[in-house]
């Protein structure tokens, strides 16, 4: 991770949402099963939601309204450019722009790729280039839409072969870009030469998918799962689906916490039914009724609360990391991404992109020492309503304790000093921090 000198911080705001460029990363180690600091012994209090809802002056007050929240959205994919209208039919249309954005793609990833028995040499990048089918993109790209079936990584490139950034780090993708939830609804922009691969493009980031995971549709039945009637909102870090109501069924899909699917009407006893999108053998959609346990939903979204806030986070303690949200899992931007998405507020998915949607209230240069850092956050951050950002990495603050600040975030892992240099403790999972990490290191 950055160290505390290499890197610039400022506070980020928009109504009560702050977000922090932040360095100030100091040593870490095990303590506890999802708390870590070497400099403070651990509570379990410090586990509890509670312990941190309560050091907000105001938990119960509602941030934002559904109303702003909706304008909010609207400005985040249109003005600030974090995301797409996908309705709004003159984007996306430009055959040149995808070219060139794939082509790019390639150019910037094919040299990392791992080496396999199927994929070395002169070969394999031929085919994978000519798999891009780029000549078969039309100068003016036609409308076409498609809901998600199954839950799908979406990759930057037509390829299950990897892309690794760092021998630390072979976990981490470079080619996945993100996941999508069921429920998903997409543009279709192109095939792959093949037939296996779409290139999509959701409200917030584009890729390609297999062909198998999306069933193709009409612009109506794309209205209903962006902005249903009445939403049922999974409230878990993940939720079984039954389309089949009985208890000996098995789950024809999960879904992550912030996922909606429409109410399908009916809420008596334990279980709530929702649409499910189905894939027909032709490819086309199909709607059936399937039920969720009232324990992992609520119909509607929650208000935008510290409260809600906190509560949902801490849902994810322990959560495995997942870049690109690979495996039902999330990175440190799509863990933020999921607990405000259980109340409506759709963030951008990369942290770079959700730092910009906020408005900057402080900022820091190279010369402001770490404590003193620490302090203006303090001064500055609310507990459950404040992120803390840093290049390449976002972070819940969830308040104080003695003289340090706690964070809640999605994390892979730190470097620390070692007699022989430097060694990476792995960690995948949502945890609890101070902010004292990789101190001494050089990043």
């Amino acid at each position: 991770m950055p160290g505390l000198r290499d890197a610039n911080l400022c506070i980020r705001r928009r109504c009560f949402l702050f977000a922090a460029l932040l360095a100030c990363w100091f040593d870490l180690s095990f303590a506890a099963s999802h708390f870590i600091s070497l400099k403070h012994a651990p509570e379990d209090r410090m586990l509890d939601p509670n312990f941190w809802i309560g050091q907000s002056r105001h938990p119960d007050t509602i941030l934002l309204t559904s109303s702003d929240i909706d304008r909010l959205n609207e400005e985040i994919r249109t003005t600030l450019q974090a995301g797409v209208l996908l309705l709004d039919e003159t984007v996306l249309r430009s055959g040149q722009t995808l070219r060139w954005k794939l082509l790019r793609e390639y150019d910037s990833l094919i040299g990392r790729l791992s080496v396999g028995p199927h994929n070395r040499g002169k070969g394999f990048r031929k085919s994978l280039l000519q798999n891009l089918a780029l000549e078969r993109i039309p100068d003016k790209i036609p409308v076409r839409y498609g809901i998600v079936t199954r839950f799908c990584d979406q990759r930057l490139l037509p390829t299950t072969v990897a892309a690794i950034a760092d021998p630390e780090s072979q976990d981490i993708d470079l080619v996945q870009n993100s996941a999508l939830d069921i429920g998903t609804p997409v543009r279709i922009l192109h095939e792959s030469r093949d037939g296996r691969w779409l290139y999509v493009h959701c409200d917030i980031s584009s890729g390609w998918i297999k062909g198998e995971s999306v069933a193709s549709c009409d612009r109506e039945a794309v209205d209903r799962f962006l902005k249903p009637d009445t939403p049922v909102v999974f409230l878990q870090p993940k939720s079984p689906i039954l389309v089949t109501h009985s208890a000996n069924s098995n789950p024809s899909g999960r879904l992550r916490m912030g996922a909606y699917l429409p109410f399908a009407g009916d809420c008596s006893g334990p279980s709530i039914s929702v649409w499910v999108p189905r894939r027909t053998t032709d490819g086309n959609l199909k709607m059936c009724k399937g039920w969720v346990s009232d324990n992992d939903v609520r119909i509607g979204f929650l208000p935008l609360t510290p409260r809600n806030i906190t509560t949902q986070a801490f849902r994810m303690l322990g959560a495995p990391y997942g870049w690109g949200g690979k495996g039902h899992a999330q990175d440190c931007s799509r863990l933020i991404q999921e607990i405000f998405a259980t109340m409506g507020l759709m963030l951008p998915r990369n942290s770079g992109d959700q730092a910009k949607v906020l408005e900057t209230i402080a900022s820091f240069g190279q010369e402001a020492g770490c404590r003193d850092r620490m302090e203006r956050i303090r001064l500055s951050a609310e507990p459950g309503e404040s992120l803390l950002y840093m290049k390449g990495h976002i972070m819940l603050y969830l308040g104080e304790m003695g003289t340090s600040v706690y964070v809640l975030h999605a994390t892979h892992g730190y470097r620390k000093p070692h007699p022989d240099g430097e060694r990476f403790v792995r960690l995948n999972r949502v945890v609890v921090s101070d902010l004292w990490l990789g101190e001494g290191t050089r990043r």
